[in-house]
């Protein structure tokens, strides 16, 4: 197939940190029978499915797998890969969306706040206190406030809308919507299969977009990889990941939209030599 348009809005994530104990090594050194090493595959068919951006997470034979990711991918060191599959997961989203500094501990002590007061309101209510009833002068003629124009409308009405999101959810907005991520031991995985789980986040659940995705490719009805997390459910991802286990639990609790990809290949991975 032809490359995909690339999408800046989606981060590509590689997972090759494990050591591959029942591979007898580390996936992030192999190499296909061509002698491709299979995390140099997965970056190009990440960029070929549309990903604007590819990250390589990796741990065991951290320098060594690092020397074969191809120079326009990011490596990302996951020091405690040794705890399991969610090491190298959280390692990798949080590099993908950074939460910002001091976030966590603001929304927590953040409190429902007032609507903010429309600008120049407390100078008008200010002119319009006790001095109100006061008799004009004699032969004064009585001041009137300069009528706003629509467009000076419009533009107060976006600066109030824009200063009610707190600076650091201003920031994030221009960074990436969701990451799709891909374990390393998928070297057959076609760039259609990342093009079509994609293009679902896109679609959105109730046309709510890339930012609010959670998509999963399916192979006859069982869950595997490429999956979609968009920007909004990182946090909850990286806050429930345990242990040697993914992002399949959270996934399943959530109600993932399953996108079936068995057309376009098995969606095995390689566990053996």
């Amino acid at each position: 197939m032809h490359p995909a348009p690339s999408d800046t809005r989606v981060v590509g994530l590689v997972l090759a940190a494990g050591a591959g104990s029942r591979f007898g090594g580390p996936k992030g050194l192999a190499r296909t029978t061509e002698g491709e090493a299979w995390v140099a595959r997965a970056v190009r068919t990440l960029r070929d499915g549309g990903c604007g951006t590819v990250l390589v997470a990796v741990g065991a034979a951290a320098d060594e797998v690092a020397a074969l990711v191809p120079p326009d991918a990011t490596v990302v060191r996951a020091e405690d890969w040794a705890v399991g599959l969610s090491a190298s997961l959280r390692a990798g989203l949080r590099a993908a969306i950074p939460e910002p500094e001091g976030a966590a501990e603001r929304e927590q002590a953040a409190e429902p706040e007032p609507a903010a007061e429309p600008e120049g309101a407390a100078e008008r209510e200010q002119a319009t206190g006790p001095e109100r009833d006061a008799e004009p002068t004699p032969n004064a003629a009585p001041e009137q406030a300069a009528e706003p124009t629509p467009d000076a409308e419009r533009e107060q009405a976006v600066d109030r809308r824009r200063e009610a999101v707190p600076a650091e959810r201003r920031v994030s907005y221009r960074g990436p919507d969701a990451v799709l991520v891909v374990t390393v031991d998928t070297p057959e995985l076609p760039a259609s299969a990342v093009a079509r789980v994609i293009r679902a986040g896109g679609r959105g659940d109730a046309g709510l977009g890339l930012e609010s995705a959670l998509v999963q490719a399916a192979y006859a009805g069982r869950p595997g990889h490429p999956v979609l997390i968009g920007r909004a459910h990182v946090p909850a991802v990286v806050a429930a990941l345990r242990g040697d286990r993914g992002a399949g639990p959270f996934l399943a609790a959530h109600g993932a939209v399953a996108v079936e990809c068995s057309d376009l290949w098995s969606g095995a991975d390689v566990d053996r030599r």
